[in-house]
């Protein structure tokens, strides 16, 4: 599994064109994007050819970075969906090291989940994946 750039941005229809292109005119190849845009915010998570350029030109046009090798889920807005997910890795000894809700709206939540287990944890949590 690689390592995933993933950062939280404002919503802006421009945004995807932007990143793109900054990536592109850095000669840094793009090999998986994900874009989730719920609401004013939008998650995007990238797999490049230069994890390290990457985040410079990320950083010097005003982006946030951080690399891991999270999980993105999503779930229903209610009550005790967390709940479900956090004891189905406990009962399976993955733990949660972070937990970012990234955007919530339209009666979902999106949440990216570091864990100790990425690969174990992708499985247990299949149903959930986005």
């Amino acid at each position: 599994m690689k390592a995933k750039i993933h950062f939280i941005a404002d919503s802006d229809p421009k945004l995807v064109s932007h990143l793109t292109y900054i990536l592109a005119k850095s000669k840094i190849n793009i090999d998986d994007i994900n874009v989730i845009t719920l609401g004013d915010k939008t998650y995007i998570d990238l797999e490049v050819s230069d994890e390290r350029k990457a985040i410079k030109v990320l950083k010097a046009n005003g982006f946030q970075p951080s690399v891991s090798e999270c999980i993105i889920i999503q779930l229903e807005d209610k009550p005790g969906e967390l709940a479900k997910v956090s004891k189905i890795l406990l009962d399976n000894k993955v733990e949660i090291n972070r937990v970012d809700i990234i955007a919530k709206g339209l009666g979902r939540s999106i949440l990216a989940l570091d864990v100790n287990k990425p690969k174990k944890a992708k499985t247990l949590l299949k149903k959930y994946l986005i």
